[in-house]
């Protein structure tokens, strides 16, 4: 006999009636979830790109952050107005796990900094893209679907920038 989680038959029959399918244990997409998660994102990277205009050593890593920063506070607009149409309320300051990586990375600095932040943005954009290509599927409002597949792309280019200057600097470090 096949043993269900408890509540496992109730989260796959709201995941059906929400429009597609839930893995055991998982939550079905909520995009209010998704709009409060991002904003957070969002002001997390442009929190943390201001420690790395300032932290960093690399001319390039503090390029890059200057990129994050215009980029994710344009991006923040962008949230805010699709929001503001679904009547979801936008966080003004860190999570608790943000303001934690924020603090560890102001105490760094040079080159500690700049692989730390770097591995980070890296481990970040990975994990972002996979919200934002579910919130592209499965999100019910249309904004907010165009909101995210706009931003995946956006996204996308931040990691693939990231992932150069990983490797930009372990052969300098080499």
């Amino acid at each position: 006999m096949l043993h269900l989680p408890r509540g496992a038959p109730i989260l796959a029959l709201v995941a059906l009636l929400a429009g597609g399918p839930v893995a055991l244990g998982q939550r079905p997409y909520d995009d209010e979830g998704f709009v409060k998660k991002a904003a957070a994102g969002n002001l997390f990277e442009v929190m943390v790109a201001k420690v790395a205009a300032d932290r960093a050593a690399s001319s390039d890593v503090k390029a890059y952050a200057k990129r994050l920063m215009a980029d994710h506070e344009k991006a923040s607009r962008e949230l805010s107005r699709v929001a503001k149409d679904l009547g979801v309320g936008l966080p003004d300051k860190l999570t608790n796990e943000h303001q934690k990586v924020n603090d560890r990375f102001a105490k760094l600095s040079g080159a500690d900094f700049d692989t730390a932040y770097i591995n980070h943005m890296i481990k970040d954009h990975e994990s972002d893209l996979k919200e934002y290509a579910a919130a592209t599927r499965q999100a019910r409002n249309e904004k907010l679907r165009d909101y995210a597949a706009g931003q995946a792309t956006v996204l996308r280019d931040h990691l693939k920038r990231a992932k150069d200057l990983q490797a930009k600097l372990e052969k300098k470090g080499s």
